[in-house]
């Protein structure tokens, strides 16, 4: 699997939900992640998703390279380099992309040390659904936004139940809690799947089966931008 395609397998989702990215491209993102197909014409959409390259063009100078790519979706070492200034930078990317002004200059007067161009920085302090107006930034959303990774407990034809994480907001706070719950999956994306395998979710949807690493960097990233964030 290259960046393209582990790319392709987070943005379906949201792409066929009508969440973000360019009209019409579903089938073929689709078609390439099963198939092979329309490469170039799925990366070039990627390129125009509202939210992937103000982060991915500041993580790496090959934005779609497997290691960009998984640093910003999944989490890894890439992301240890980021400095302050460098988060300004790609807050300033998603007011070019349709931010709010006024958002963008209030989200940069907060930022702390600490903040990482992670998927888990655009759905918990950037907000889900401010960039594109497409949802409502709720506690369920972030949740369902956020990429978790569920232990595969049970499996139906287009159903399993994981053991996976909940977001909260207690207290002004985010917090995660351990609970089973029902996520949807494509056999065609996600290939062969057994009990005790470990799978990304990303809007109640498995798209891609994780490593080891890749589980306790998904972790690692995710829980960074909540103890920034809430501390």
């Amino acid at each position: 699997m290259d960046g393209t395609e582990l790319c392709a397998r987070f943005s379906y989702i949201t792409n066929k939900l009508q969440y973000c990215g360019p009209e019409s491209c579903t089938e073929k993102i689709y078609s390439f992640i099963t198939e092979g197909k329309y490469r170039e014409d799925v990366l070039e959409a990627l390129k125009k998703f509202e939210g992937l390259l103000p982060y991915l063009s500041v993580i790496s100078n090959d934005p779609f390279s497997y290691k960009a790519v998984e640093a910003y979706w999944i989490g890894n070492e890439l992301l240890d380099k980021f400095t302050k200034k460098d988060m300004v930078k790609v807050i300033k990317n998603l007011v070019k992309n349709g931010l709010p002004q006024f958002l963008g200059e209030k989200l940069i007067s907060k930022l702390k040390k600490g903040f990482v161009p992670h998927h888990s920085f655009n759905v918990f302090f950037v907000g889900v659904g401010q960039l594109t107006g497409s949802v409502a930034t709720t506690a369920e959303n972030m949740d369902k936004c956020r990429i978790s990774c569920g232990r595969v407990e049970e499996i139906y034809k287009k159903k399993m139940i994981v053991l996976t994480d909940e977001v909260m907001l207690i207290d002004g706070k985010i917090k995660l809690f351990r609970r089973h719950k029902e996520v949807s999956y494509d056999k065609k994306i996600l290939g062969d799947v057994k009990i005790g395998n470990h799978v990304a979710i990303h809007w109640n949807r498995a798209v891609a089966k994780l490593g080891v690493k890749q589980i306790a960097n998904l972790r690692k990233y995710t829980e960074k931008t909540i103890d920034v964030i809430n501390s």
